[in-house]
């Protein structure tokens, strides 16, 4: 099976429609080339199968699906390797087949969000670029995220945002958790520090340690950042008036920076957030609701290999896809 194409297909990511479209999916991939067809049954399917693909020396996976797919087979791919990275079976190019609802990596590598267009990426129609991972360690315990990790607000609205919630408002999920969030901000106090600078203590509402631009279905939460330019994005709001907030958003939304004393954007390889509280901060790891009292997060440069529709000498910067 050694050198071999695998689709990871999820029927239940947030854009399918009824199961013709998921049979549509898989027939116009195997068109195109030979696949094994992988279909999730479960979350945790995808982990399963990212890693199979691995042990088996897959060239390629396919992964149709949302953000939620793409993490859990990378996951499980990054499961074979060693704690530092550095060895383990080779990881396979990644090819994305937005069907999810908010594609937050697709959209920042202008990959084409609808999924036919995407397909015409696979084999030999896209580039593939090196993309940077994030090493997350939690009280100790290590993970890997491949767009963002949220602590204070942005983990809070994880929490609150279940499965029922995602089925019955679809797109609009999001956006209500979040409202319902911000009625009720809960500043933290922590304690922050990136690539060997003295700690800050600070009230802090988010902080956002972003490898993508977008996070939680399409929403701006790091400009300027490159999956593949070797360094996050931390930004940081600190404890303000809801009034001060308004005037941040607009700025925040188009994908600037906020011209605010409480807003801290910083380029960085690694951030080390600590609890000064007397429990765990709420933490959202690729939308992964999770407590911890100390978060550190480094860079992982150039890892995971991922078709892209552009020279990857040539990165796209700004704008949504």
């Amino acid at each position: 099976m050694t050198g071999e194409r695998i689709l990871i297909l999820n029927p239940r990511a947030g854009a399918v429609t009824d199961e013709a479209m998921v049979d549509q999916v898989a027939s116009a991939v195997q068109e195109r080339l030979p696949v094994r067809v992988m279909r999730t049954r479960s979350p945790e399917d995808a982990r399963i199968f990212g890693r199979t693909a691995g042990l088996d020396g897959a060239m390629e996976v396919l992964v149709a699906g949302g953000d939620g797919t793409v993490s859990e087979v990378v996951h499980g791919l990054w499961e074979l390797r060693s704690t530092d990275g550095e060895s383990g079976p080779a990881v396979p190019t990644i090819s994305i087949l937005p069907l999810g609802i908010g594609n937050d990596l697709a959209r920042c590598l202008g990959i084409p969000l609808e999924w036919e267009a995407a397909l015409a990426l696979v084999g030999e129609g896209g580039w593939v670029r090196r993309l940077d991972m994030l090493e997350v360690v939690m009280d100790g315990t290590r993970d890997v995220a491949v767009n963002a990790v949220v602590v204070g607000t942005g983990g809070r609205v994880s929490r609150v945002l279940d499965e029922a919630d995602r089925e019955r408002w679809g797109p609009l999920s999001y956006l209500r958790s979040a409202a319902e969030v911000m009625l009720h901000p809960e500043p933290s106090a922590m304690e922050l520090s990136w690539d060997g600078s003295q700690p800050e203590t600070l009230r802090v509402l988010n902080v956002v340690a972003a490898n993508g631009r977008y996070a939680a279905r399409g929403v701006p939460i790091a400009p300027r950042a490159d999956p593949g330019d070797g360094r996050m994005e931390l930004v940081v709001i600190q404890e303000v008036r809801m009034t001060d907030l308004l005037t941040m958003l607009p700025a925040i939304l188009r994908e600037e920076d906020a011209d605010h004393e409480a807003y801290i954007h910083r380029q960085v390889r690694r951030a080390r957030i600590t609890s000064l509280e007397e429990k765990p901060l709420p933490v959202s790891v690729d939308g992964e609701s999770r407590t911890a009292e100390e978060i550190v997060v480094t860079i992982l440069p150039g890892v995971l290999p991922v078709r892209v529709p552009r020279d990857p000498a040539t990165p796209r910067r700004g704008g949504a896809a």
